[in-house]
């Protein structure tokens, strides 16, 4: 506990960003390409560098330790090491950019600990648990503002189908539904909600979570269940402990419930009713061709690279080198990630990068679960439970608002760490370490401005040439000074045209485009483009994978084609082998 007033000021600040990294960037409406979590993502980060000054404090200092769950981290960034000096086809940049959230999520891990020696885990969970139910609130009212039809308010995404909030996808939403879900089983246990508050909120949750589609839902309300059921069994004697298993039962008669009425028909909601997360189980009997055809990839790549992975940011590569292996199957388009966080740590670090994640996380459970329990390590590990049980069907922690959460969760529930003697040094490193992250937040922030005015505008533009020599020198100055280089050169491939103008660099700028992302439009030019340089079996193999990629967009560029043909003598060669787009599997 903290004795200087400065101090718990500054408590007070640290726990108020965190507030805030919890809250605000879950609420923010803008998603446009090419990141279309960019904000969303910078926000969070911003907001903990400013929580994260709080290690600064005299009182802090001196006890500043290393919770042994850092260590996973830390041994990625040793995976990330070798893959720097013995993988040629990563990607640097990627590579820095993810260095540099494992850096962060290590510093999160050490603030997180550090709170709960300074506040109590009980003092640090009611801030975050309150941000949380907040933020699922506004969400659902983002949601039903979208089922109600009021477009063009800036502060709520534009609808896509389903209610999926803010966060313009329905796992993500449903998740952040049910973390705030969790902050209310553990508020009103804790004696800080009454029952009439208690309720509305929990019902409104619950009715939009449903509604999101996601079938993950099904897995969150009984592991609470089962996690609240764990914790009362283990101290009985506990009133509180009591009334958060009750809290946890009412929530799942609850859930049933609602589910009940909404599969009644009795609440007129049309097609929305068809796509709640039950009525998608029901139809599908829970099978996933999708997601089992990205384990069976991320499994081939791995078979390959069995050591130190395919190379961080390179499973849309990998996948797309093995595409064909997948046919018939009608595939939505090429994946970025295995959306299951072991398979994909198999594919892009291997083996090492799982055994390590598997070791740290069964040492930080065994330390956790003989603590004695209240309801604030239910709700920690309520969380921690939500947000892995997404990991392995999703892919939350690639991105910074729910990582930093994460780690900030794992160093507060942490019981070892390292003793280490960096006194001397603790104020240095931590300056140093937050002054690169300040200057890379602002760096990051100019190049994509440019970025997303580039490749917004540069679509709807009449002239796409014009427009893209205009934006040439801006692109190749971040191309060659920023972490978004990547980015730059998906840009400029899917501008690109493809024409016999200059073919050496468009060739070039082909392969780095495909490495990093191989979207629906630089797959088809890029093919085109081999064919114009008199590449023609590359033609032909890059045609068949991006009908085996984009077979909705196939007709499209065959009637492209065709009117090209005439004047493309290489063209024509290669669209007398267009492969027949593959049918969808049965």
């Amino acid at each position: 506990m903290l004795s200087n007033s400065s101090a718990k000021w500054h408590l007070r600040l640290c726990l108020i960003s965190l507030t805030l990294m919890f809250f605000v960037p879950l609420l923010l409406a803008h998603h446009r390409n090419p990141i279309p979590t960019f904000y969303q993502e910078w926000l969070a980060a911003a907001f903990s560098l400013l929580a994260l000054t709080f290690l600064f404090c005299p009182e802090v200092r001196p006890r500043i330790d290393l919770p042994e769950i850092a260590l996973l981290p830390i041994s990625l960034l040793g995976i990330l090491v070798l893959q720097l000096f013995f993988n040629r086809a990563v990607n640097t940049d990627r590579l820095l950019l993810f260095a540099l959230y494992l850096i962060w999520a290590t510093f999160l891990i050490i603030l997180g600990r550090q709170l709960v020696q300074s506040a109590t885990l009980g003092r640090l969970s009611r801030w975050l648990a309150i941000a949380l139910l907040c933020s699922g609130l506004l969400q659902c009212l983002a949601a039903a503002l979208q089922i109600g039809g009021t477009p063009g308010l800036p502060w709520v995404a534009p609808f896509n189908g389903r209610p999926a909030g803010n966060l313009a996808q329905g796992n993500s939403f449903a998740v952040c539904l049910w973390l705030g879900i969790a902050s209310i089983i553990y508020l009103r246990a804790s004696g800080w909600l009454a029952w009439r508050a208690t309720l509305p909120a929990l019902i409104t949750l619950i009715f939009f979570s449903l509604l999101s589609g996601s079938r993950a839902v099904w897995l969150y309300c009984p592991a609470m269940l089962l996690l609240a059921g764990i914790a009362y069994r283990r101290n009985r004697l506990d009133p509180l402990l009591r009334r958060l298993f009750r809290c946890a039962l009412v929530t799942l008669l609850a859930t049933l419930l609602i589910q009940l009425v909404l599969s009644s028909g009795l609440i007129p909601l049309g097609d929305f009713l068809a796509n709640t997360g039950a009525a998608r189980l029901a139809q599908t009997g829970g099978y996933d061709p999708i997601r089992l055809a990205l384990w069976q990839s991320a499994l081939r790549i791995f078979a390959e690279h069995p050591f130190i992975g395919g190379g961080i940011g390179q499973f849309t590569w990998q996948f797309h080198q093995h595409v064909l292996q997948l046919m018939p199957m009608h595939l939505p388009g090429l994946p970025e990630h295995a959306h299951n966080i072991f398979m994909h740590l198999l594919a892009e670090m291997g083996l090492g990068a799982v055994l390590v994640l598997l070791i740290f996380a069964c040492r930080w459970l065994i330390v956790f679960w003989r603590k004695i329990w209240q309801p604030c390590h239910w709700w920690l590990a309520a969380c921690l439970l939500l947000l892995a049980i997404h990991s392995n069907l999703e892919y939350p922690l690639w991105y910074s608002f729910f990582l930093g959460p994460f780690a900030l969760l794992l160093g507060a529930g942490s019981g070892r760490s390292l003793q280490l003697s960096i006194q001397r040094i603790a104020t240095p490193l931590l300056a140093g370490a937050l002054i690169l992250g300040g200057l890379t937040l602002v760096t990051l922030f100019r190049d994509y401005a440019v970025l997303e005015e580039t490749i917004n505008q540069g679509f709807s533009a009449k002239d796409r040439v014009d427009f893209h020599k205009k934006y040439a020198e801006r692109l190749q100055k971040i191309g060659k000074t920023s972490l978004l280089s990547p980015y730059v050169y998906m840009v400029a491939g899917n501008l690109q045209e493809d024409n016999a103008e200059e073919l050496e660099n468009k060739l070039t700028l082909c392969h780095h485009a495909l490495r990093f992302a191989a979207t629906r439009d630089i797959v088809y030019k890029c093919a085109h483009i081999e064919a114009l340089a008199g590449n023609h079996a590359v033609a032909l193999l890059a045609l068949r994978r991006a009908l085996a990629a984009y077979p909705d967009h196939a007709e499209i560029v065959r009637k492209n084609w065709q009117k090209r043909a005439v004047d493309e003598p290489l063209l024509a060669d290669l669209l007398k082998e267009f492969p027949p787009t593959p049918a969808p599997k049965q």
